[in-house]
């Protein structure tokens, strides 16, 4: 009689936590989408900026002029900026030539046209992203709630990301299809899907990285060849387009400069926070010092980045360890992991990382320890309730401590 008032006991507290958590998501939700009435229904904004630069940057390229030739009072897509998108002439093109080559492609239509197309691109990759978590983090059932929470947690990351028509929601779209063949035991279509999506996006070339767990060599030694496939590709503008290639690289080096970070931020990842780390804290003692990219900030980002990666993948490959960690979880872990350790973080950057912290902040919520269960919740709350784009990575740290907590634990048992 005592374990059935238990269990009943623990069955109402999760009940109201759960009435809690949709309660949040609700409003949530509802403050997003009024939001977006007001601002682009009702108001003057337009979707899809991101869109209309790499638009302009194939007009460009079709008219043979470079997009990367900017400078100080120079850019070459400042017309059609202004006239297809409202967008002013400090917005300049620093993403990829393949991406180059693709937009040449879009350019052969209006923008309008291909601002119709993109509503369809979004929707599909929203669909199969959509579909690829449920498979990867075993949803089935309320699916109306898993749909809210993809698109309106964290103040709506997941539905600006689609709103702001990047690039990198087609790219995670790609790494999602490849995560669902890694679980079918198809590691070299997970492989392709990664490379498509660094062709685009370099950075995303990071998720290479995601099969923690697995041991085999010959995993590795796939690694070395897609690198070296991805490098080739890249190499190959270097051999027969030399000019585009050296604006690529002088885009890489644009996005870490000062007059990038006072114009346009710097993220919202590691190396962000790293920038102003020194700045922040001098600040403290009345000392200003101008915050920014410098090379000692991106030493340090390599550093903690390194590490970080590295004692998640001694975690999660120890014995002990992997038993008690399911694949689902590892792959989660894996993903917040690298979404964590991205260079120049973007809100855009957080789509596959949402059903990932979700996945584990609901593990964690079932676990029998009130004090554990009770984090799992709060996690949840932050993810529905907080409008803050530092929320998530607050998150994806806590995780990570959470995992590095539970190694030390267990190593301290067996001392």
């Amino acid at each position: 009689m005592k374990n059935l008032i238990l269990n009943k006991q623990a069955l109402n507290n999760l009940f109201s936590k759960d009435i809690f958590l949709k309660i949040c998501l609700i409003i949530s939700s509802a403050n997003v989408v009024i939001w977006f009435i007001k601002k682009y229904i009702f108001g003057d904004r337009e979707p899809f900026w991101d869109l209309v630069i790499n638009y302009c940057a194939g007009q460009s390229y079709i008219n043979g002029i470079s997009p990367y030739n900017y400078g100080v009072g120079i850019n070459p897509l400042g017309k059609c900026l202004n006239e297809s998108g409202g967008l002013n002439d400090a917005f300049v093109y620093v993403a990829t030539i393949p991406l180059l080559k693709i937009s040449s492609l879009l350019a052969q239509f209006d923008i309008e046209t291909i601002k119709s197309f993109w509503v369809i691109i979004n929707l599909f990759s929203f669909f199969i992203i959509f579909l690829t978590s449920t498979y990867i983090y075993k949803i089935n059932k309320k699916y109306s709630w898993y749909i809210l929470m993809l698109l309106f947690s964290f103040g709506g990351v997941g539905f600006f990301s689609f709103l702001t028509g990047n690039i990198t929601t087609l790219a995670a779209t790609f790494i999602s299809i490849g995560i669902y063949f890694y679980l079918k035991k198809n590691i070299n279509i997970f492989c392709l899907c990664i490379c498509i999506a660094a062709l685009v996006r370099p950075q995303l070339f990071l998720f290479i990285l995601l099969p923690f767990m697995e041991e085999n060599k010959k995993y590795f030694l796939k690694v070395i060849f897609y690198s070296f496939t991805i490098a080739i590709l890249f190499f190959y503008d270097f051999i027969f387009q030399k000019e585009l290639f050296f604006g690529f690289l002088k885009g890489l080096a644009y996005v870490r400069s000062d007059a990038w970070f006072f114009t346009f931020g710097d993220g919202i990842g590691l190396d962000a926070i790293i920038d102003q780390l020194s700045y922040a804290v001098l600040l403290l003692f009345d000392v200003y010092i101008q915050p920014g990219p410098s090379k000692y900030s991106n030493i340090l980002w390599i550093i903690l980045s390194s590490t970080i990666l590295l004692s998640t993948y001694f975690f999660l490959t120890k014995k002990n360890i992997s038993k008690k960690i399911n694949k689902t979880n590892s792959i989660a872990l894996g993903i917040i992991i690298i979404t964590l350790c991205l260079p120049r973080l973007q809100m855009y950057d957080l789509i596959l990382a949402i059903p990932a912290v979700h996945c584990i902040a609901i593990n964690i919520m079932s676990e029998k320890q009130k004090r554990l269960s009770f984090l799992g919740f709060a996690m949840l709350s932050i993810m529905y309730a907080v409008h803050d784009l530092n929320s998530p990575l607050f998150l994806f740290s806590l995780i990570f401590f959470y995992y590095t907590l539970i190694q030390f634990t267990n190593n301290f048992r067996k001392a």
